[in-house]
């Protein structure tokens, strides 16, 4: 059976220096939890955790399109800020190559920008905001027929103007949403493992980037 969505963990921890490079692979809690809530709607989710990539340079543009080779009919990307640049290069590639793909992009790295985006990279179809285990299936369904227009918490063009509809309410009960689809991964191959019980941070700290990611600035 053929995926209806093919899911591409771009959060990665890559650093280089000169020749050398180090990489940190953590499991992918977030893409994750998306999986399990897909797949429990009814979804088929192809994930690939481009962390697994084993290319010398994961950040030459063929590497990444042969990890991602022959996608289903909608690719989603997470990305955090730091990978945002890589994300939008990835992204036109995918199109590029696959013109009748529908591409999503996800992640708290499109955070407050949403609208620069989708006006500046037409190759971005939706952005998905905030938290994703209602959200997916509901853009999934949309994708399949439905109104983009009913979807909270996602952005795209619409009659050639940029629409972003209403924010989602953040999830309050943890319990409720499925266990992260670890089945999907080979924990062997990670370094860290993390585990989580809260969504976001209470504090405000100036400093830090969690509180406005999450709504929690004042």
């Amino acid at each position: 059976m053929p995926a209806d969505l093919t899911l591409v963990n771009l959060n990665m921890l890559f650093l280089r220096y000169g020749e050398q490079a180090e990489r940190e692979r953590h499991i992918p809690l977030g893409c994750l939890y998306l999986t399990a809530a897909l797949e429990k709607a009814g979804f088929k989710v192809d994930f690939r955790d481009y962390q697994l990539c084993e290319a010398d340079d994961p950040f030459e543009m063929e590497a990444f399109l042969s990890f991602v080779a022959n996608p289903a009919r909608v690719i989603g990307l997470s990305c955090m800020a730091n990978l945002l640049p890589f994300t939008l290069l990835a992204a036109r590639a995918l199109k590029e190559r696959y013109s009748d793909r529908t591409i999503v992009v996800g992640g708290v790295g499109t955070k407050a920008v949403e609208d620069k985006l989708l006006r500046r990279f037409p190759w971005i179809d939706v952005i998905a905001r905030g938290e994703g285990e209602v959200t997916g299936p509901e853009l999934m369904r949309a994708l399949d027929g439905g109104h983009l227009a009913r979807v909270r918490g996602i952005s795209y063009r619409k009659n050639g103007s940029v629409a972003h509809n209403p924010d989602r309410p953040r999830l309050r009960d943890l319990d409720r949403i499925s266990f992260p689809a670890f089945q999907k991964v080979e924990l062997s191959r990670y370094q860290g493992y993390g585990m989580m019980t809260s969504r976001g941070c209470p504090y405000q700290c100036t400093f830090c980037s969690v509180a406005p990611v999450w709504n929690f600035e004042s």
